[in-house]
């Protein structure tokens, strides 16, 4: 008899912390319906607004992989909503940071896990799935200029037979009709951007051609799939370009690339982070507040954040742009930061500028 009431009290425990465990999961990490991850917008706009999840794929088995983004015209929605289903990594971060996928460097060890993602929150939608990306899988990302190999768009026939110039009266257009991309009263570095977006590899305009064209290229959902999955040759992209009088050649040149780095990287044995802020405050003039839990709190979440009084939590003098100053300790050295209005900062701003 003597055991009954201790048992009693235990089995409460436990069944408490098992409802607890269920809430938890409940709140962060909300069931989200995989109707919502079907590849068309009426679907994406069917999700409630507010949500922001990152997850490993519940679609390994589709092939049929995309991102979409489209502006929700409901009541209270803003911005730009987004979808990812089984996205590699690098599609991810490119969404997250607002590059190209070919413009992003991935560390060589990135995990190849694929992932889904949905964001409809109404603002900061970028950096809110930076800080997904931060915390897990881990990976956080800073933009370098480095000399990358490119694909060089260039004239090699001078007659350009495939490209007659528009008129002034023809409006910009890109449209898809008897299997192929047609563009109209377009300049050649938007078949440049066009190429770099599909091939995944900088393509770079070095035609110096500058007037508006009306011009055409071979074109199917065939064509696009093999791109997208690198299964197209450069020999055989030069031939659909070769109507038009220009080609492909490797080069390397200077290019501004997001280069990813694995946030565990960058901390000591111990886990530890590089940097030690020591203090952080924003404003102007005679206006200033303190931000230094902030600024700690959001670069111990593995990613950027803006110059902002949302992100920062503070605004000492509304309506005016004011500067974020951030002293810190990198290797027992102390340094002094300085950043305006808009300006990005991370773990590795921080590292770069004190020359790491």
């Amino acid at each position: 008899m003597n055991w009954t009431r201790p048992k009693t009290l235990v089995g409460v425990v436990v069944l408490l912390l098992v409802v607890a465990a269920l809430v938890i999961k409940e709140v962060f990490f909300p069931p989200v319906k995989n109707a919502y991850f079907a590849m068309d917008y009426r679907s994406l706009l069917q999700a409630p607004a507010g949500l922001i999840i990152l997850r490993p794929t519940h679609f390994p088995f589709l092939r049929d992989e995309g991102i979409l983004s489209v502006s929700p015209s409901r009541k209270g929605a803003q911005g730009q909503w987004i979808m990812g289903r089984n996205a590699p990594l690098g599609d991810v971060v490119a969404v997250a940071y607002d590059q190209d996928v070919s413009r992003v460097v991935m560390p060589s060890d990135a995990t190849e896990g694929r992932f889904d993602f949905l964001v409809t929150t109404a603002d900061n939608q970028r950096q809110q799935l930076q800080q997904l990306i931060g915390r897990n899988p881990g990976y956080m990302a800073q933009t370098e200029t480095r000399g990358t190999q490119v694909l060089a768009l260039k004239v090699v026939n001078v007659q350009l037979p495939g490209l007659a110039a528009s008129g002034e009266d023809e409006q910009p257009n890109i449209n898809f009709l008897d299997a192929k991309l047609q563009f109209t009263h377009l300049p050649v570095s938007v078949l440049a951007d066009t190429l770099d977006r599909f091939f995944r590899i900088p393509v770079v305009d070095e035609t110096g051609l500058t007037n508006f064209y009306d011009f055409s290229i071979p074109w199917s959902s065939e064509t696009q799939s093999r791109m997208l999955n690198g299964e197209i040759s450069q020999t055989a992209l030069g031939k659909m370009l070769a109507g038009l009088g220009l080609g492909l050649k490797p080069d390397t040149v200077s290019l501004k690339m997001l280069v990813v780095t694995k946030a565990s990287a960058l901390r000591s044995a111990d886990g530890k982070s590089p940097v030690q802020v020591v203090s952080a405050v924003y404003g102007e003039y005679t206006n200033f507040a303190d931000v230094t839990h902030r600024v700690r709190d959001l670069l111990h979440q593995n990613t950027s954040f803006e110059v902002h009084p949302g992100f920062l939590e503070a605004d000492p003098f509304v309506g005016y742009n004011k500067v974020l100053v951030i002293v810190y300790d990198v290797k027992g050295q102390r340094r002094i930061f300085t950043a305006f209005e808009g300006d990005t900062v991370s773990i590795l701003t921080l590292l770069q500028a004190a020359g790491q």
